[in-house]
């Protein structure tokens, strides 16, 4: 089982017009790839992803040492004796008070590298705490997209099921055109009277009205398609009908098994549990040493001649320290990560509740829908052959114009039942994609332990 696509046509010519697709009908994994494109709610995700990446970096950031640049220009107001006059008093020689070793000014320039050493490892936590939080946002974007998969192919099956009614809404026009054309007929012959001529001109009114209000349930559809898939909403829209019903293989343990391993949200959540996990074990060590490096290299510029000053400077500075007592402030952060790690791990416990609910509702709204569809087309069957057997009657004289108004009003009701069944069927097949979070509803639960994802609260956990 490869899903609602099996079946459907692909076209091979690429225009423009359908968002970048094949120009002609638009398949239905054609219309989910535009909308996982375009829908602004994936693109929304998308860019949050890209966010939570860009903050990885930021705080692996702190794996690496950091250099800075720095300098400084000093202008004294007097001139500052650096070093002793290189002569005396003679001529040439200059004044004791200006010699080469005074000056009013000095340059200099410095580069620093720091480098925290991460004797407790707590700057690693913090990098898997943030890869945690990617792998979350990643699995929030495959929620998000499997949520966007629902309403494209709601939408679609929508606009299929509006253009199946609109064909039965023409076929009921038809069929009560040639009873009107054949009850004149036999009016001019009279054979009958002019009300039974009104009645077949009554239901032509009528079949003409739900005609109309079939194209327009029709165009609000395509409009509510085009929506879903973030396009012009006037858009043409043309569809492929699927070829045959899919049907599901596994049992419901099967399914809920497989939602547990594929279901995007549920993964994201243990992300986050793990991500909280490793910023409660930083916090539990915050009180302890911290070690950083410090090492700068200076030169001055220009110096004068004779100063003291040396022109270049090079030192490193191996510094410690290590909180004793912060009135338990640390403790009470710690206990705070906590509660956060046991809250993610109700979630995670209420999640699977919930999926498996999702997953066993789904299955049986299917079971319903693939029921009904099988009575929808028994109910067709004997719809056509009530009205075949009306007209018949109805022309040989044993029976009334009233039999086959009734009996065609019972096969047009039949037929959108039919329409209905038909799209409720696979309304409900897409429901249990959904639920289970992949369209491969025959997929293998994969190795993920389901009886113990996400793991006891942390509480309850070996310290």
């Amino acid at each position: 089982m490869i899903g609602l696509a099996t079946g459907y046509m692909i076209t091979l010519m690429f225009s423009g017009g359908n968002g970048g697709v094949a120009d002609g009908p638009l398949t239905l994994d054609e219309a989910i790839g535009i909308a996982e494109r375009q829908a602004f709610l994936v693109l929304l995700q998308k860019s949050a992803v890209r966010r939570v990446g860009d903050q990885l970096d930021e705080v692996a950031g702190n794996l690496f040492p950091h250099v800075t640049l720095s300098g400084n220009y000093t202008r004294y107001v007097n001139k500052q004796n650096g070093g002793f006059s290189g002569g005396g008093s003679g001529s040439g020689g200059g004044s004791g008070n200006s010699g080469s070793g005074s000056y009013n000014e000095t340059k200099n320039v410095a580069a620093t590298l720091t480098q925290s050493i991460d004797v407790l490892g707590n700057v690693g936590r913090a990098v898997r705490a943030a890869k945690n939080q990617l792998r979350a946002a990643q699995g929030s974007l495959r929620a998000t997209v499997n949520d966007v998969r629902l309403s494209v192919k709601t939408s679609y099956f929508s606009v299929l099921r509006a253009q199946a009614q609109v064909k039965v809404s023409e076929q009921t026009l038809a069929d009560n055109r040639d009873r009107l054309d054949q009850a004149e007929k036999n009016f001019r012959a009279d054979q009958i009277a002019k009300v039974d001529v009104m009645r077949f001109k009554t239901q032509v009114d009528q079949a003409k009205s739900d005609l109309i209000a079939s194209q327009n349930q029709l165009q609000l559809a395509k409009n509510s398609l085009n929506s879903a898939l973030a396009r012009p909403i006037d858009e043409p829209v043309n569809l492929v009908e699927p070829a045959e019903l899919p049907k599901v293989k596994q049992d419901i343990v099967g399914l809920v098994s497989s939602a547990y391993a594929h279901r995007p949200d549920l993964a994201a959540l243990n992300e986050t549990l793990m991500s909280l996990t490793e910023i409660r074990r930083a916090q539990e060590t915050a009180l302890g040493p911290s070690l950083n490096l410090v090492a700068t290299h200076s030169r001055a510029i220009d110096l004068p001649k004779g100063s003291f000053q040396p022109s270049t400077s090079t030192f490193g500075t191996l510094s410690i320290s290590w909180p004793i007592w912060d009135g338990g402030i640390n403790r009470a952060k710690v206990a705070e990560d906590r509660e956060g790690e046991i809250q993610a791990a109700i979630q995670i416990n209420q999640l699977k509740l919930s999926v498996s609910q999702e997953v066993r509702t789904a299955r049986t709204n299917l079971d319903s829908a693939d029921a009904r569809l099988a009575n929808a087309d028994e109910q067709v069957k004997l719809a056509e052959e009530v009205y075949r057997l009306s007209k018949v009657r109805n022309d040989i004289g044993e029976g009334t114009y009233v039999e086959v108004i009734d009996a065609e009003t019972q096969l047009t009701q039949a037929r959108s039942g039919y329409v209905s069944a038909r799209y409720d069927y696979l309304t409900s097949y897409s429901q249990l994609q959904r639920a289970l979070g992949t369209d491969d509803l025959d997929a293998p639960s994969a190795l993920t332990d389901v009886t113990t994802l996400g793991g006891a609260v942390p509480s309850e956990r070996k310290k």
